[in-house]
């Protein structure tokens, strides 16, 4: 190897630039080595938790998911959430209750992030009423504390070769400022993000800047529409493999099950929730989430189905046979 090579290893002759890089970069490894130590000194001492806003989902200021087919009923779930937080009250079942981060705040602001083509306000004002209504909730209460930013402008865009902000993320980032939301709902990503959905890497950048708004984001997603088209029996997330793996939680909303594809630190990480519909709104057909081997028992189909003596006297095996025994938690709607 050349003696005048500039980057030749163990070397210090890389230009200044870099070098200051590299320098800035070893302080911040010894910062994060004294952060890690103080939290390791918490934990074993007991004191340390997961900042959960709602225990066992979901935790605060990090990035989640949900997803499904067009149609599933995601913006109606992603508003339930935002009532749950609002009024913080538990999410679909008891067990995922709404943790407080400030004692004597009994009530938390929530912004929803859309277009008006997706979620006109007629149809936004009707659903939140009827949920309203379910949960016996004062509408003030909500008009207070329930932000919609509609913007027809993505967070992010490229520009020449970079995803940077928008004029619409300073608006969001300022709006988050001001209100202090526990939750940022962004419905949906196709609309909002402005990126390749299909690289990793602007994902990535995506989410870079969304972490830095510094509260907790729920981002609406949708599956692929080929799936739907041509027939096939499941649908699948479309996109890069980044937008799901670097939400902390992934939920996956079809066939009125939700499914918890992934709940970083929590018990019930690949379980599921089979919902029953009414009055517009879901409500958790269990008394707590079941695996996978749990959910083969359960028909939750509405569908009949034929005895086999071909007279057309179908057989119910679903959820009317079974309404008597349906779980409603403690988001009841009636």
């Amino acid at each position: 190897m050349s003696g005048n090579n500039t980057y030749a290893r163990g070397g210090n002759t890389a230009p200044q630039a870099i070098q200051q890089q590299a320098e800035d970069a070893l302080k911040k490894i010894e910062k994060t080595r004294a952060e890690m130590q103080t939290l390791f000194h918490a934990y074993y001492s007991g004191i340390l938790h997961f900042p959960f806003l709602f225990d066992q989902l979901i935790y605060r200021n990090t990035i989640n998911i949900l997803d499904g087919p067009g149609s599933a009923g995601k913006s109606t779930l992603a508003l339930q959430l935002a009532l749950a937080t609002i009024f913080q009250q538990p999410f679909l079942l008891p067990c995922f209750s709404h943790r407080r981060e400030e004692i004597g705040v009994d009530i938390s602001n929530v912004i929803y992030v859309t277009n008006e083509n997706e979620n006109p306000k007629e149809i936004m004002v009707s659903r939140l009423a009827s949920m309203a209504q379910a949960m016996n909730v004062d509408w003030e209460d909500i008009n207070k504390h329930f932000s919609i930013f509609y913007t027809e402008n993505c967070l992010t865009e490229k520009l020449f070769g970079t995803i940077t902000p928008t004029a619409a993320y300073t608006t969001l980032q300022r709006a988050i400022q001001k209100y202090q939301p526990d939750l940022v709902i962004l419905d949906n990503l196709s609309n909002l993000a402005g990126i390749e959905e299909n690289s990793n890497a602007e994902v990535n950048t995506f989410y870079s800047y969304l972490l830095k708004l510094k509260t907790t984001i729920l981002i609406l997603h949708h599956h692929a529409k080929s799936d739907i088209t041509n027939g096939a029996g499941e649908t699948t997330p479309r996109g890069a493999i980044a937008i799901r793996e670097n939400a902390r939680c992934r939920l996956v909303l079809k066939k009125d099950v939700l499914a918890i594809e992934k709940a970083n630190f929590s018990q019930y990480d690949q379980h599921y929730i089979p919902l029953a519909r009414r009055d517009g709104a879901f409500f958790a057909a269990v008394p707590e989430p079941l695996t996978s081997d749990d959910l083969k028992e359960i028909d939750i189909s509405d569908e009949t189905k034929n005895n086999g003596n071909g007279n057309g006297n179908e057989k119910k095996t679903s959820k009317k046979k079974r309404k008597e025994d349906l779980y409603v938690g403690e988001f009841e709607v009636l």
